[in-house]
């Protein structure tokens, strides 16, 4: 009896790819399953078209089987479709590999063949020309080459992996050391094997760059899904290419696609030019006369031992904007009685020193306030500013003593870091009372812009140590937990120089 073959069946166990049940169900069988994002574990359904393929011999006798046991009367002379479920499609892509596998070890039979009749050909030749001596160490040779590519092509044969996917499709992202951009390109590698991918991988590089001679070696390779935030995965060696293959299925059966990051240095892909430009300077330099190469050698040591200061140039848009902004605010808020800019509210006047000026132009470069309107920030409280009274100038401190029965508490002028508290670094005029100081060893909790921004301060650097701060706003970490994070942690986070871990570290102990 002749049964129509039904879509929502597995094609060899017809397994029910609705319910997922061997036994008889009263779904609709005749409509074609459609497979889900995220299926549970076993309820994975795999589409597959048959095409007329003599090559696979084991695998079609794996469907001629299913076919003869049902009786779905199938058609094998023509393309038609049919559903699998994961342990049927698992077994189908083994039978796959196999023959696959047997059609390499007949193609490698053939050429060997080839290769022995070859061999008799040049021995028949040489008879004439040598001795028996000659031909006994001629065929010793010959037969040590046999059993070399027996040995080397049965490991060949030991090494390949199925990896359960016929092809990967991959996004190429390249990214050049120091900069931004990035070239993008999207390519589909089959059959999956570690060598073919990492080749694939190599000549879309050499393509993209329009450099034959990029090799592996000369950049860092990593992948992950594209649009995904966090760290992306190295991929290097084998190890990392099986756990590779893992994330991909994962990747692809969440409908994502996957990147593949190229980092490449200037190294490789200014060879060429490097070169040319090193043979133009050795003709110079050739031509040039003795006394012109001194003159020209004093020169340039000049040029390296002078200073350059920073100029303008040299500046970000970004620090050339908040440089604006705090020459804006000195030229504001300039006090007559002071040496610094003071921000004066209800005759208190609270000095803007380097650390308050550069929360404020951060603050205005956000929009997250005016000029007129200070921060929010604790340093910003009117109440550390020194007391000014305007009819005889004379400057009243901060805190004035109350009765004998009324107990003090001392104000803590809490600076962000490197600006802590300290006797001397209490910003109350010198008219005033003495210093205020405070036995608590507290210190509250800034920001980790705050942090990192009070870092390049005080090591008068560059924006190094506040490059590092979305890295960690990505991660969540707070100022507090810094001093927690291990070294490896660190290096993923971008802070690779141990003298950035140090100093990190040391001014995270404060919190």
């Amino acid at each position: 009896m002749t049964r129509e073959y039904l879509p929502a069946n597995c094609y060899t166990c017809k397994k029910c790819l609705i319910c997922f049940t061997l036994d008889t169900c009263k779904c609709d069988k005749s409509v074609k399953p459609i497979r889900v994002g995220n299926p549970q574990r076993g309820q994975q359904i795999y589409s597959r078209v048959f095409t007329p393929n003599e090559e696979l011999q084991t695998a079609n006798q794996f469907l001629f089987s299913a076919n003869e046991k049902f009786q779905y009367n199938s058609n094998f002379n023509i393309p038609f479709s049919f559903t699998f479920c994961s342990t049927c499609n698992s077994k189908f892509q083994r039978l796959k590999g196999n023959d696959k596998l047997a059609k390499r070890k007949d193609i490698y039979t053939k050429k060997k063949k080839i290769l022995a009749e070859k061999e008799e050909k040049i021995l028949e030749k040489s008879t004439n020309k040598m001795n028996s001596i000659s031909i006994d160490v001629e065929d010793t040779k010959s037969s040590d080459l046999v059993d070399e590519e027996d040995e080397d092509d049965i490991s060949e044969f030991s090494e390949v992996e199925d990896y359960g996917i016929d092809q990967i499709k991959l996004q190429i992202a390249i990214e050049k050391k120091g900069k931004k951009t990035s070239t993008s390109k999207t390519i589909t590698i089959k059959p999956v094997e570690y060598i073919t991918v990492i080749e694939g991988i190599n000549n879309a590089v050499q393509k993209a760059l329009k450099n034959r001679n990029i090799k592996p070696a000369d950049y860092s390779m990593s992948y992950k899904a594209v649009n995904a935030r966090g760290l992306s995965s190295t991929l290097e060696d084998k190890l990392d290419f099986n756990e590779f293959i893992e994330d991909y299925k994962k990747i692809i059966a969440a409908g994502k696609k996957v990147s593949i990051i190229i980092v490449i240095g200037d190294d490789s892909t200014n060879e060429k030019t490097k070169s040319k430009r090193s043979k133009a300077s050795d003709k110079s330099d050739s031509s040039a006369s003795d006394e012109e190469r001194n003159q020209r050698i004093l020169s340039n040591s000049k040029k390296k031992r002078k200073s350059r200061a920073t100029q303008e140039n040299d500046l970000s848009k970004e620090e050339q904007t908040r440089a604006g902004i705090i020459a804006t605010l000195c030229e504001k808020y300039k006090c007559d009685m002071h040496n610094t800019p003071c921000f004066i509210q209800e005759n208190r006047h609270l000095q803007l020193n380097p650390a308050r000026l550069q929360l404020w132009a951060c603050e205005i470069h956000n929009k997250n306030t005016t000029y007129d309107v200070p921060p929010t920030f604790p340093t910003f409280n009117a109440a550390l500013g020194t007391l000014v009274n305007k009819n005889n100038d004379t400057q009243i401190p901060t805190i004035a003593s109350t009765t004998s029965t009324t107990p003090v508490n001392p104000i803590v002028i809490q600076m962000p870091y490197p600006y802590s508290h300290s006797p001397s670094n209490t910003f109350i005029h010198p008219t005033s009372i003495h210093p205020i100081s405070s036995p608590t060893t507290n210190h509250e909790l800034p920001s980790v812009t705050e942090f990192f921004l009070n870092l390049d301060q005080k090591y008068n650097c560059n924006n190094v140590y506040s490059k590092f701060k979305n890295a960690f706003l990505e991660e969540e970490i707070t100022v507090n937990t810094i001093k927690d994070l291990t070294d490896e942690q660190m290096v993923k986070l971008g802070i690779v120089k141990i003298g950035w871990q140090k100093n990190i570290r040391q001014a995270a102990q404060r919190y």
